[in-house]
């Protein structure tokens, strides 16, 4: 049996929610990376957010494109649930880069001496 175009997207929508929770809990964990002093908390929160975040991530785009897969072009709501899917994978591309620039940016900034806070 076919899945609705209105399951999808619900199910997008389930995605999005948990992008935005990896996006706060990767705030939360650069909030802390900064308090601390040196670069050893920085190069940390950078090892995590490539071993934990980036790949956390990659399996959310690969469940996106699943998604995607399954909308019918035959049942009703299809515009929409091709305009959130496409929301959802630019969503992903951008808190992607996001997790690879902000650790980076952030060790250049302690090394070169200015304050992290202002990065």
């Amino acid at each position: 049996m076919k899945k609705s175009n209105f399951a999808v997207i619900e199910e997008l929508k389930v995605m999005m929610r948990q992008m935005d929770r990896l996006r706060e809990g990767f705030r939360i964990e650069k909030e802390e990376a900064i308090q601390d002093s040196g670069a050893e908390p920085l190069e940390k929160f950078r090892r995590r957010a490539q071993s934990y975040y980036r790949m956390r991530l990659a399996g959310f785009s690969r469940e996106i494109l699943r998604i995607r897969r399954s909308i019918s072009s035959d049942l009703p709501a299809r515009e929409e649930a091709e305009d959130l899917a496409e929301i959802c994978r630019r969503q992903a591309l951008e808190l992607d880069a996001h997790l690879v620039s902000t650790p980076s940016r952030l060790l250049r900034a302690r090394r070169e001496g200015s304050s992290v806070d202002d990065v």
